[in-house]
């Protein structure tokens, strides 16, 4: 029994052995592995913010040795097959961009002491740039190009500060202000003379198109308050022709007739002075008018009259109904007629 138990023990032991030496065999065999895909992230390093592009390269490698450091390279790079290569700023720069050797700083870092031999790649090199993340501080100016202002435009907002790549920074970016157009904004509608606040959008003085992918300027402000004051502009107009009417109580139409004389029945070179958009309206033939010329005779005043000559002298008064329009010339007094009404029917 102890013999067969020896047997036993012998068979199994000759069999471990033989397995750990096809296992060491097979881990010893070099072998060719073709086509090994390689994503290699870079790494900007230094100081504070930094851009790099391309942040990665996809290349294919192929490696020779034996399977045991192949398993090895494939356990250091992980399942995403990520390799980082580190990528440093020259003191002194802000943006730089460099020519990196793809094969020897992959030897140097996870092929290091592994024994595997890299035998062809993918591409050799690769340019990468590398710059810093600045801020800057631009002053703001309020385009008001073509308007006339009776005071220094004010806005609550004097610099705007963004954050840009070291590359977009160039001497002429550097001299231009942050625009805001109040020169382009519809003020039909803003009374002159008085200051009027208006939020208004800033303009950056760069197209956020050339911005990098993903990047944001984050500007500490976006809109901002402009006071300003529009100057009371002024026009005059002379009205050939305007028509007289009379208005009186019913009562004064019952008891007497009452006219004003055919010479009398319209004014003419009347002169009036406004805003130039409000004078435009009366100039324009197809706009209902807006001025209108009375006289009103009360029933005391028509009593008076009828006792008297028959004639009253009333002044005309000239309604403008236009915002901002005045009249400048002196409103003239006509004579009206009044008679009593059933004496004119008793004399035919």
């Amino acid at each position: 029994m102890k013999k067969l138990l020896n047997q036993a023990w012998t068979v199994i032991m000759v069999t471990a052995i033989s397995l750990l030496v096809w296992l060491y065999a097979e881990d010893a065999n070099v072998k060719t592995y073709n086509n090994e895909r390689v994503l290699i992230k870079f790494v900007a390093s230094g100081e504070g913010e930094m851009l790099i592009s391309p942040k990665a390269a996809d290349i294919l490698v192929t490696l020779t040795g034996s399977n045991g450091q192949f398993q090895q390279f494939r356990k250091n790079i992980g399942d995403q097959r990520i390799v980082e290569i580190s990528v440093p700023l020259s003191p002194g720069l802000s943006n730089e961009t460099r020519t990196i050797d793809l094969r020897d700083e992959l030897e140097s870092s996870v092929l290091e002491n592994l024994g595997l031999n890299l035998t062809a790649i993918g591409q050799e090199t690769i340019d990468v740039n590398i710059q810093s993340v600045v801020e800057h501080s631009f002053p703001i100016q309020v385009n008001t190009e073509g308007l006339k202002l009776s005071r220094e435009v004010e806005s609550t907002v004097e610099e705007v500060t963004v954050r840009l790549p070291a590359s977009m920074l160039t001497p002429d970016l550097l001299q231009q202000p942050a625009i805001i157009n109040l020169a382009d904004q519809d003020l039909s509608d803003i009374e002159p003379g008085n200051d009027t606040r208006l939020p208004l959008p800033i303009t950056l003085p760069f197209d956020p198109a050339d911005l990098p992918d993903g990047f944001e300027a984050r500007p500490s402000a976006t809109h901002a308050t402009v006071t300003f004051r529009l100057v009371v502009e002024t026009e005059s107009y002379t009205l050939d022709r305007l028509i007289v009417k009379l208005t009186a109580p019913a009562i004064v139409g019952d008891r007497y007739v009452i006219r004003i004389a055919e010479e009398d029945q319209v004014l003419s070179n009347i002169q009036v002075q406004g805003p130039p958009a409000q004078i435009a309206k009366l100039q324009d033939p197809g706009v209902t008018t807006n001025i209108f010329a009375t006289v009103d005779l009360s029933i005391a005043e028509a009593d008076e009259a009828a006792a008297g000559s028959g004639v009253i002298t009333k002044p005309v008064l000239v309604l403008i109904n236009l915002p901002g329009v005045r009249l400048v010339s002196e409103p003239p007094r006509i004579p009206v007629q009044v008679r009593l009404r059933e004496a004119i029917e008793a004399n035919p």
